[in-house]
């Protein structure tokens, strides 16, 4: 009898042992944060900053909506030559340089949005030796690694001239990244062209600037590459990618 009833006690201190554990296992293995897009303006030229002197330009991106707090916003700008010289935010972001080069085509500015935005505007004026059309457009990526937001790989933000003579079927750019599921994007100077034809998502083209990204199940080098088969003429790429949440347990290599 007495081992019949240990027995039974075993069972029961088992069954609930596993019952426990089958209770506590949805939170141990909950869902990690996942990167995504969360927000985009449109690129204008506001009324208030059109800019008709020979040495300045200015544009505006316009109605930057977002859903989360603590998003990484990417300021990315069709410079056509010129410096960024004041960026004015509505929301009072403050925008960091991330890729500019003198005399370049594209610049790339980011800032952290602590709280979330409701019909942000961003206003750059640019400045150089001649005026230029300019373009400027936001994006936001929730579940970003606010306290180190970009893959630190050595690199990165990678950019490519695109030859204009021979002309190849692509302009290609390789992307390299530590992590799976980083937020991969693309911003291309396209000229007053079609878009690229690319397997990446198209966030933005105006004919001018295109925008594009995606979110790869692997890690290592993302190949970008702009097809020129609809009559698209890249000028330059530059490419970057976007750290996952600190808390999320992929490995970093």
């Amino acid at each position: 009898m007495n081992v019949k009833i240990s027995s039974w006690l075993a069972a029961v201190f088992v069954g609930l042992s596993i019952a426990g554990l089958t209770i506590s296992m949805p939170t141990a293995h909950a869902e990690g944060h996942r990167l995504a897009l969360d927000g985009m303006s449109v690129a204008s030229q506001s009324v208030d900053c059109r800019v008709s002197t020979p040495t300045l330009s200015c544009a505006t991106a316009i109605g930057l909506n977002t859903t989360h707090a603590n998003d990484v916003v990417v300021l990315a700008m069709y410079a056509d030559g010129m410096s960024v010289s004041q960026i004015i935010d509505k929301a009072g972001l403050s925008f960091t340089p991330r890729f500019e080069k003198a005399s370049g085509l594209i610049a790339e500015y980011y800032a952290v949005a602590l709280s979330v935005l409701t019909d942000d505007n961003t206003t750059v004026v640019f400045s150089g030796a001649r005026h230029a059309l300019t373009f400027a457009v936001t994006f936001a990526v929730s579940d970003a690694n606010i306290r180190n937001a970009f893959d630190p790989s050595v690199g990165l933000p990678t950019d490519t001239t695109c030859p204009g003579l021979p002309i190849l079927p692509s302009c290609d750019l390789n992307i390299p990244t530590k992590k799976v599921a980083e937020f991969v994007f693309t911003v291309t100077a396209i000229g007053d062209a079609p878009n690229c034809r690319t397997g990446f998502t198209n966030l933005f083209s105006n004919g001018w600037i295109e925008i594009d990204y995606t979110i790869p199940a692997t890690k290592g080098t993302v190949t970008f590459s702009c097809s020129r088969i609809d009559g698209a003429e890249p000028a330059q790429i530059v490419g970057d990618a976007i750290f996952p949440h600190r808390s999320d347990s992929l490995p970093a290599s």
